[in-house]
């Protein structure tokens, strides 16, 4: 039931935020930069839609496999740098694929970019990859690292390479 709250509220944010970029921005802003604006490849870039996929993919790949290291996993002292670690990721796709695709990392923005342009190239891959990228960093993290999740309440507790960690 959360999870339905929680992507309702990703795609209204992204949705709000797009459409403030649309009708809030000066026509050459949105023109200059099409993808981070509009949720479409440049021109410039010759809409590669492998390009996208797999720029799309490592980016999310980096990122939910970081967010896995310093803010799941509490076995070790890294959780107290979750917010610079993911900053510096976060940052470092964005300096990396901005360029080229936006580097969304996140499919509800950029499906709402695409809603609120009505232009839809590229976003199908886009989307695709990013929710491909999230769920393989996620997995391995686990795989690597040996971490499986016990009981359903609130505190469950994390078996990490032989202990128990309480959450």
């Amino acid at each position: 039931p959360k999870v339905w709250e929680y992507v309702a509220a990703q795609v209204g944010g992204c949705i709000t935020a797009a459409l403030l970029l649309r009708f809030g921005a000066t026509e050459t802003a949105v023109l200059r930069n099409p993808f981070v604006a509009q949720g479409v490849l440049s021109e410039g870039v010759s809409r590669n839609l492998a390009g996208l996929g797999l720029f799309e993919f490592v980016t999310t790949f980096c990122f939910v496999y970081t967010y896995c290291a310093v803010c799941l996993d509490g076995k070790g002292p890294a959780r107290q740098y979750g917010p610079l670690a993911l900053g510096l990721v976060y940052a470092a796709g964005l300096y990396c694929a901005g360029p080229y695709t936006g580097a969304s990392m996140n499919p509800a923005r950029s499906l709402a970019a695409a809603l609120t342009f009505w232009d839809f190239t590229g976003a199908w891959v886009g989307m695709l990859a990013v929710m491909a990228g999230g769920a393989c960093g996620a997995f391995a993290y686990k795989s690597l690292f040996r971490i499986e999740r016990r009981g359903r309440d609130e505190s469950a507790e994390y078996v990490a390479i032989g202990r128990v960690v309480s959450v």
